[in-house]
């Protein structure tokens, strides 16, 4: 799982996202995501998924560096507490107008400080601000 993440253009990472229609800039194993799996990438796959000891093992030993942006999936990727911000901010995330996109669709660097901008499918309510 760790060198799918790291190893943007070899070989066997390029053959495994187009047999299984990923996007080759996928930091994760995301199986779900394909339009068909395999035995063989279930198995990878529940390996993380259904294992608890292996789970904290890639936890615990996995860190996501954002770089340029471009690679790390703002809403699925980053986590809150260890699940994705779309889980922990649900009520945000189906408001917001791109839900795959990456760092770089969400901000820009503005005289050295990072400025959001999440495009929302309406605005907020008083009562969702807190969120």
């Amino acid at each position: 799982m760790w060198r799918f993440g790291v190893e943007v253009s070899t070989l066997w990472k390029k053959v495994v996202c187009a047999a299984y229609g990923l996007d080759n800039n996928l930091l994760f194993w995301d199986w779900q995501r394909g339009p068909s799996a395999s035995h063989f990438v279930k198995v990878v796959s529940s390996l993380y998924d259904s294992n608890p000891h292996t789970k904290k093992i890639l936890d615990d030993g996995l860190q996501v560096v954002v770089g340029r942006g471009d690679r790390v999936r703002l809403w699925l990727d980053i986590c809150c507490d260890g699940i994705p911000l779309s889980e922990a901010f649900p009520r945000i995330f189906s408001l917001s107008m791109d839900k795959e996109g990456s760092i770089q669709n969400f901000g820009s660097w503005r005289n050295m400080s990072w400025v959001w901008k999440v495009y929302l499918r309406r605005n907020v309510f008083d009562w969702e601000k807190d969120q």
